[in-house]
């Protein structure tokens, strides 16, 4: 993240790290990416780097659900 805040420092960025595949983890991540009272998008962009199918497929449910903003999603593999 320090080298995203340094190639552009008018950018705000988030890290979260969370299991979304939960019903609890769902409901978080999108809390946190939504506007509390109004419930509209407060991101423009939702980059995602998960290491599972199912994790993919939630961010972009709740990407269409919640009428998000646009979500790009790397699936990494697993390094171990």
């Amino acid at each position: 993240m320090q080298t995203l805040r340094h190639i552009n420092p008018d950018v705000a960025i988030e890290s979260f790290t969370m299991n979304i595949t939960t019903v609890d983890g769902f409901e978080q991540f999108k809390a946190s990416v939504t506007h509390p009272e109004s419930g509209t998008s407060r991101v423009d962009l939702i980059l995602s780097c998960v290491d599972n199918y199912e994790a993919r497929i939630t961010i972009n449910q709740a990407r269409q659900t919640q009428q998000l903003a646009a979500s790009m999603t790397f699936l990494l593999p697993n390094l171990a």
